[in-house]
């Protein structure tokens, strides 16, 4: 079915002539002489496509105040102006002001019907890619009952409209790398490609090969060119978590990126300009690493031209229940928690922030057989439990099952251990710092 349009035209004739041309090609369209009227009723009805007059004779309203209320409407609204007034200046001021398309009067009836194809196609992208965006900011969840988490979503919208580098804090868990994906989906570069790193897991002598890429013998095992992340990123935004671990040498070549925009491939003299977003993160007092010199103050300034801190679970605890709500119906839409269960979950310390409460919620819902989740459930949670009752809880289970959950225990506290950096983690198990980070995906963490 093809959508709605509204004429705004103040010649009856001319409306009489659209709505009769567009009513046989199948269109829903509806035609008002009267400006005021015509606005309330497009707005009350959800129009989306306005053909507009910007010349009203007999009222005191004008088209481009029109222009401008419709076009800032919270709806996404879609203006043709039809205009006799058609001068360079006033084409100019209205497809400025946000009309998708000017098309003087006297009308052609066929040009008309190829600007409203044309945009038909355009809201169909746009929409699509509106869509996608939803879908992935759906995957990547900022729960915000909370004021403080209200204030994070607030900045999140603002700093999306910005093309500026961002610094991201707080402690680890906190759902920084899913503020990072907000902002670039709700940016103008949401349609391209988001790439988090973890500069913790990639090893040092490997750094810049992986953010800037190598040429093909540049170094031992470079049997191929490699495009580097940057690279891989053009248009979009790169996230570079745990950015207080990177080494001074990196620090230095990221320095260049965001002061010039461009890099050089290892083993290469070739300058390659980019255009990425860099957003950073990090759980570390940056304040601190500069003082002590191992992070340098003026990638400190290039990177905190915006800054948004992401407060743990201690300090908005009226997330808590809607965040484990939230998980529990991703893993079965069918399950609840009783009231217990809620008030265990309210008054539990989460170390690991959010992290922690989705690996809680995961275990209590896969312990239970019932659609109702208990405070029993809980009792598998790690942290509460001794060395003899963790086992004890593993002998019920099937051996892969077992396995994994006590995996996923040791690996978590060790990680903990270790303030969650993952290369000093990696180090005390004797382990490369990127297949810990595969296991950490593997198994959820």
């Amino acid at each position: 079915m093809k959508p709605a349009i509204a004429v705004i035209d103040d010649d009856p004739q001319i409306v009489l002539s659209i709505t009769e041309s567009l009513s046989r090609e199948g269109y829903e369209i509806c035609g008002f002489t009267d400006p005021e009227k015509g606005k309330n009723e497009v707005l009350a009805a959800g129009i989306r496509i306005i053909l507009l007059d910007l010349t009203f004779n007999n009222s005191s309203r004008q088209g481009m105040d029109l222009l401008r209320e419709f076009v800032n409407n919270k709806n996404k609204i879609f203006i043709i102006v039809i205009s006799g007034q058609a001068d360079v200046k006033t084409v100019v001021d209205a497809m400025q002001v946000g009309a998708f398309d000017f098309i003087e009067k006297p009308l052609s009836i066929v040009h008309l019907k190829v600007t409203i194809k044309n945009l038909l196609e355009r809201i169909q992208i746009e929409d699509a890619e509106q869509n996608s965006r939803n879908e992935l900011l759906n995957r990547y969840p900022l729960i915000s009952v909370s004021d403080k988490m209200k204030q994070v979503r607030a900045l999140i919208t603002r700093y999306a409209a910005s093309a500026e580098s961002v610094l991201i804090t707080g402690e680890s868990g906190t759902g920084k790398e899913n503020a990072a994906r907000h902002i670039h989906y709700l940016s103008a570069r949401g349609r391209m490609k988001f790439i988090a790193v973890n500069t913790a897991a990639i090893p040092r002598d490997l750094m810049e090969s992986q953010l800037f890429g190598h040429k093909k013998g540049s170094f031992t095992g470079a049997v191929n060119d490699h495009r580097g992340i940057f690279e891989e990123a053009q248009g979009g935004t790169v996230f570079l978590d745990e950015i207080g671990d990177m080494p001074k040498d990196a620090q230095v070549k990221l320095l260049r990126v965001l002061q010039e925009k461009i890099i050089t491939p290892v083993g290469s003299s070739r300058e390659v300009p980019i255009n990425v977003r860099i957003i950073a993160a990090t759980n570390q007092n940056i304040n601190l690493l500069i003082k002590n010199g191992t992070f340098r103050e003026d990638l400190f300034f290039r990177l905190n031209v915006l800054e948004l801190f992401i407060p743990g679970l201690e300090e908005r605890p009226d997330d808590i229940i809607p965040l484990a709500e939230f998980f529990l119906h991703e893993i079965d839409p069918k399950k609840n928690f009783s009231p217990e269960a809620k008030t265990f979950l309210q008054n539990s310390a989460y170390r690991g922030n959010v992290r922690e409460l989705r690996n809680l919620v995961t275990r209590m819902a896969l312990l239970t057989e019932h659609n109702l989740v208990s405070a029993a459930e809980s009792s598998a949670a790690p942290d509460s439990k001794t060395p003899d009752s963790v086992f004890s809880f593993a002998q019920t289970m099937p051996y892969d099952q077992a396995k994994r959950r006590l995996e996923q225990m040791y690996i978590k506290k060790q990680i903990e251990k270790f303030s969650g950096n993952i290369a000093r983690t990696a180090e005390a198990l004797s382990v490369l710092p990127n297949n810990l980070s595969r296991k950490i995906r593997q198994l959820g963490i």
